[in-house]
């Protein structure tokens, strides 16, 4: 009897351990192939970001060369509505001041600066009145040059943006891939791949943002252009005018240096490829790329930064 115990517990000992070596042999497995399908599951999900923002910069002229449409309810609606607010102000001001001068004397500087005021209101009233047509005018002429200038870059110059992001999306694919001990983080990606994975993706999605930032001020500040021009009419509120009038002109006009940026760096970036055979290393066209598009990122902020205080 006592030898028949002995035999059960050996067998009951020897399963006990067989059975926790099989549960650590497949644990192990089944929490190495977790992790390897939640590598690949964000490294697919950055993937597709990645490439649908590689897509929108294929159209990145297009972009470039957007302006609000003026016609739009949005934008018509609230210049209009400025429109018929500041016209009837112009009119009363306007025969308040020719009452002043018909009918009261006063001394010549004051009869000098109510003259003044009377022309600077017929003035603002007959800009305000055809506001969105010089805006019109003036969208269409900065289009034209934006486009010209686009005409001249390279065959196929969007891939010059876009093929650092590729590039970085290939190594972070590599190092999340290949690296059988990852380092985990509460994303459950490799740290070594995370900076690549963010640069890539950063890199298209901010200057993408930065080009619709432009396209948004624009159109608020089109739809307060009437506003601004009765500002910038009169010395008291002249400052405040002049800033309004200034960043329409300069927000606009972003686009034609973007533009310029665009074809220099396109050009300059063909150039070192044509050229590659002399030696010239990959990381120093990676670097000359991404100096590129972060260029291309701050122009709208340096051409509205830089050029103020051109209007008197």
């Amino acid at each position: 009897m006592r030898k028949n115990l002995i035999i059960i517990g050996s067998i009951a000992i020897l399963m006990l351990l067989l059975t926790t070596t099989v549960c650590g042999f497949f644990g192990a497995w089944v929490e190495e192939a977790i992790e390897a399908t939640r590598r690949y599951v964000i490294a697919k999900n950055y993937e597709n970001l990645i490439k649908e923002r590689i897509d929108i910069f294929k159209n990145i002229k297009e972009i470039i060369l957007k302006n609000p449409p003026l016609h739009i309810s949005e934008i018509r609606g609230v210049m209009n509505l400025f429109i018929e607010i500041l016209q009837p102000l112009c009119v009363t001001g306007i025969i308040i001041t020719g009452i002043y001068l018909i009918f009261l004397s006063g001394s010549p500087t004051g009869r000098a600066k109510a003259k003044n005021a009377f022309m600077m209101m017929i003035f603002a009233m007959a800009l305000i009145s055809v506001s969105p047509y010089i805006l019109m005018l003036f969208f269409s002429f900065s289009h034209s040059i934006t486009q010209n200038i686009l005409t001249h870059a390279p065959e196929n110059s969007e891939k010059y943006f876009t093929r650092t992001s590729e590039y970085l999306l290939n190594m972070a694919k590599d190092i999340i891939g290949s690296d059988s001990n990852p380092m985990e983080t509460p994303m459950g990606v490799e740290r070594p791949a995370m900076p690549f994975l963010l640069l890539s993706y950063l890199l298209l999605e901010v200057t993408i943002l930065i080009l619709k930032l432009r396209y948004f001020i624009v159109m608020v500040l089109a739809s307060i252009f009437p506003l601004s021009i009765l500002l910038y009419s009169f010395l008291s509120s002249r400052g405040i005018g002049r800033l309004l009038l200034e960043q329409t002109i300069l927000w606009t006009l972003a686009q034609v240096a973007m533009a310029l940026v665009f074809i220099t760096v396109a050009i300059g970036i063909s150039i070192t490829d044509v050229i590659r055979t002399m030696d010239i290393s990959d990381t120093i066209i990676l670097a000359m790329e991404i100096a590129g598009i972060i260029i291309l990122m701050f122009t709208p902020f340096v051409v509205a930064r830089s050029f103020r205080g051109f209007l008197p």
